[in-house]
């Protein structure tokens, strides 16, 4: 580190205090952003690094003092919003302390269920989902008539699964929603939306690869989100209003038990 900064201009302090940059009467030191600097890195990344906390340091600097030159008295006297931040704070990291003691944060199957019934209208799609698998067959496979008969005949997903493990064949065959946008990253789709598919079994090739696929399902813009897709959002919505209740209930006990121990009087 030393010996890089040794390419930037400087100068020594009486107590040897390696010097960087001043602005008015301020110095930077060389001690000062050693630190910010990681060990391990290359000479020529050093001190390019040190350059820019040297510009940063300069800008801020530069700029503080120009603030305080031209701001009034008044303008500069922050102790009233400080306080007041200082408080918040304190009042924050107390709640939440309480709240992490005593939230309960196991939410049931049916209570997730309940609040997706009542609450459909939040869980628009943007996008259409699909449900859909897929078996990539590289152009001119052997076996294509075999893959293509199993695929679109039979119903045991496991099946085809350990054909295409066995053979090295790219696939998913998972029981998972997948927006139409990310379907075409993997299937050269020309269709503009997932409804100009249909349920229709389908194969397509390109440069590469033959594609085999099945549409199972369709949600398509402004349906209803799978529940399956939602229910961790629902939980965490649950788990927040828990803690909005605690701490709203936190609140008027303090004040009730204020007044029944005379540490409330209002006059």
């Amino acid at each position: 580190m030393s010996g890089v900064l040794l390419s930037c201009n400087r100068f020594r302090t009486e107590d040897d205090q390696t010097i960087l940059a001043r602005v008015q009467d301020e110095y930077l030191s060389e001690s000062e952003i050693k630190e910010s600097i990681p060990s391990g890195i290359s000479a020529r990344d050093s001190l390019t690094m040190a350059r820019s906390l040297i510009n940063k340091w300069i800008k801020k600097t530069i700029l503080l003092k120009k603030a305080k030159e031209n701001l009034s008295s008044e303008e500069l006297d922050f102790e009233e919003e400080l306080e007041k931040y200082r408080n918040s704070l304190i009042i924050y990291k107390y709640e939440n302390n309480l709240i992490q003691q005593k939230v309960d944060t196991v939410v049931e199957e049916q209570e997730i269920k309940t609040y997706y019934k009542n609450n459909k209208s939040n869980f628009r799609l943007k996008d259409d989902l699909l449900k859909v698998h897929y078996v990539l067959l590289p152009l001119g496979y052997e076996n294509t008539n075999e893959v293509r008969r199993m695929f679109f005949n039979e119903e045991n997903t496991s099946t085809i699964k350990s054909y295409c493990e066995k053979h090295n064949l790219k696939y998913f065959l998972e029981d998972h929603w997948m927006y139409f946008s990310e379907v075409k990253n993997y299937l050269p789709l020309k269709a503009k939306s997932a409804s100009d598919i249909k349920y229709e079994e389908k194969e397509l090739k390109d440069s590469e690869y033959r594609y085999l696929f099945k549409i199972l399902d369709i949600r398509g813009v402004n349906d209803t989100k799978p529940l399956s897709l939602v229910k961790n959002d629902i939980k965490s919505i649950i788990i927040n209003q828990r803690k909005t209740r605690l701490k709203k209930q936190m609140h008027n006990d303090l004040v009730n038990d204020g007044f029944k121990e005379n540490e409330i009087e209002t006059y």
